[in-house]
């Protein structure tokens, strides 16, 4: 397979994601909303959509073996579960930094898998 078509797959799979997690976040608004006339907190909001991000995770951790995959989903549920504990008193300078690094240990991984496929 040609290196074009596996970016466009791979793009692909990134937007069915994107909207899979944006319906997620979108369903439990909607969830709150028929049950309660108050906005949801900032700590809601945030485990809402990071919970949507685990999830897709989740979905993709067929292979439980996959090290940096079970790595980042590890350390993702314990940023979930640190919001869930803080509530409304939220620092997200601290949350940004811990996403960022996540997000660089992601980029090294996906620069790893590229070069073995000699992409």
């Amino acid at each position: 397979m040609e290196k074009k078509k596996i970016q466009e797959f791979c793009y692909s799979l990134r937007l069915k994601d994107i909207t899979l997690s944006l319906l997620s976040v979108v369903g439990r608004f909607e969830d709150h909303f028929q049950s309660n006339s108050e906005e949801p907190s900032h700590d809601k909001i945030l485990s809402w959509i990071l919970g949507s991000q685990l999830s897709q995770i989740n979905e993709i951790m067929v292979d439980k073996e996959k090290k940096g995959i079970q790595e980042i989903y590890e350390q993702l549920n314990d940023l979930l579960g640190s919001i869930q504990d803080i509530g409304e008193n939220i620092d997200l300078k601290i949350i940004y930094d811990e996403l960022r690094e996540l997000s660089i240990k992601v980029m090294t991984n996906i620069d790893k898998i590229s070069k073995e496929l000699n992409l």
